[in-house]
């Protein structure tokens, strides 16, 4: 039963948590753009980019960070869900566990993303990587097709749906599994359980998917070299586009 712990968007070289420090410029780390303006580090170049001629309004709820020194691309992007959706008991367990998986694969799959840590969540699901500036377009639109409004694979489903009551047993002997199965009512039985789990179905699961990106919020902060943005800013921009619509559909 693996597990992918939360993470902040900046961290230092040695992994530890630090929060990001810009230096003189006093710029907040999570800087939503509400207006034209630019501040910056004379120290380090960076510059935190409030509504850099964004095209569209969906991409006010981006963070960009650009930085005049040369830089690996880095995207966060997190989808939070803003209600409480009903679904069958043990649905959202199953649901975790099975995009989890899929989404471990898919960055497994690629070894050119660095995973600074995503996590996946029923009441939020995030991801965090960084990429070569080559293959930086071609990762947000894996983003938007996979991670932003994935279809969640059969195998991963049913492998979800036999690891579920698993995991329950092992949480009932105090074994963190990294889940609090507090989709289900208190003191059920494995036996109990394990009906609530046959009860569900593949369709189930993915319409509960698509069910919490309707009703979430889509967060990303963007962080890269200035000079490579410029040069890419439109096709970036609608990349961008396509990821903040994906809620709409």
């Amino acid at each position: 039963m693996r597990n992918i712990s939360s993470t902040n968007l900046f961290y230092n070289h040695d992994n530890k948590y630090k929060p990001k420090k810009l230096y003189e410029s006093n710029i907040p780390q999570n800087i939503f753009v509400q207006d034209f303006s630019k501040q910056y580090s004379i120290a380090t170049k960076t510059y935190a980019c409030t509504s850099p001629n964004f095209k569209a309004k969906q991409l006010n709820n981006i963070n960009l960070l650009l930085s005049d020194t040369q830089t690996t691309p880095r995207i966060s992007v997190q989808i939070l869900k803003n209600d409480d959706l009903e679904a069958k008991p043990a649905l959202c367990t199953v649901y975790e566990i099975a995009l989890h998986d899929q989404l471990h694969d898919l960055i497994k799959r690629n070894p050119n993303i660095h995973d600074n840590g995503s996590c996946i969540k029923d009441y939020k699901r995030k991801l965090d990587i960084n990429c070569s500036e080559q293959d930086f377009t071609k990762i947000l639109k894996m983003i938007n097709e996979q991670f932003v409004s994935p279809k969640i694979q059969k195998r991963y489903i049913d492998n979800a749906l036999n690891l579920a009551p698993i995991g329950y047993r092992l949480y009932n002997l105090k074994v963190d599994t990294g889940f609090d199965y507090s989709d289900i009512p208190a003191n059920t039985t494995q036996e109990e359980y394990e009906k609530l789990i046959k009860d569900i179905s593949f369709n189930d699961v993915q319409e509960y998917s698509d069910n919490i990106l309707k009703n979430s919020d889509i967060h990303v902060a963007l962080s890269a070299n200035r000079e490579f943005y410029n040069k890419h800013e439109e096709e970036i921009q609608t990349l961008l586009i396509n990821i903040f619509n994906a809620a709409k559909k």
